[in-house]
């Protein structure tokens, strides 16, 4: 079996695979966000959503189940992510509101100005070279690149006042994660949560 564990919420079941990321707290600091955005904007509702480098699809099925989305797309460079997505759009009943799409988030995979909200939890941490290479958790030499990438692929598949939220970390230089942010999205308000070593970051930024 691939299946390593079972988490449950209120809003549904999200199964882990072995070898895809596991939710830890820059997942439960999204969703946290997520959660106060809901409550803040009792009428969020969007049309079409990307949760960006899905792994298990946590992000986008809680999208979906909270009524935030009526469709959601999830995309991941991981095939395993895939199939671990798309069992649990299946366990959640979920499965006809969603598009599964194995991608390296530099295809031509959607299309221009189609979608209202990006979700996205890239890899962050700079790269060790006397240690094993987790993909899912080195976003490159610096740590920004993967980030970088990201806002990229959000910056084309997002309408003009579209909105993007994103993780990152004090690891992964914030001011050059910043910089490149504001060339196509207005930041609108960063969210920041402390831990031992470093700090995370959870941006909500709209598409110029």
């Amino acid at each position: 079996m691939l299946e390593e564990i079972r988490l449950r919420f209120p809003w549904g079941t999200i199964a882990v695979f072995r070898d895809v990321y596991k939710p830890a707290e820059d997942t439960w600091f999204l969703i946290d966000v997520l959660d106060r955005l809901k409550e803040e904007k009792t009428a969020l509702k969007h049309e079409v959503c990307l949760d960006l480098g899905c792994g298990t699809g946590i992000l986008g099925i809680y999208l979906l189940s909270r009524g935030v989305c009526s469709l959601t797309l999830f995309l991941d460079i991981n095939p395993l992510a895939i199939a671990n997505t798309a069992f649990n759009l299946a366990i959640n009943n979920l499965h006809h509101h969603a598009l599964v799409v194995l991608s390296d988030a530099e295809e031509e995979a959607f299309v221009r100005g189609s979608v209202d909200l990006v979700v996205a939890n890239p890899p962050y941490l700079p790269s060790d070279k006397r240690g094993p290479q987790d993909p899912a958790l080195i976003g490159g030499s610096k740590g920004y690149e993967a980030v970088v990438q990201f806002i990229d692929f959000a910056a084309k598949v997002l309408r003009k006042g579209g909105i993007l939220l994103i993780t990152y970390s004090s690891l992964s230089n914030p001011k050059v994660v910043e910089s490149h942010l504001i060339e196509d999205f207005i930041i609108r308000k960063k969210r920041v949560r402390r831990f031992f070593f470093e700090e995370l970051y959870v941006v909500e930024a709209v598409k110029r």
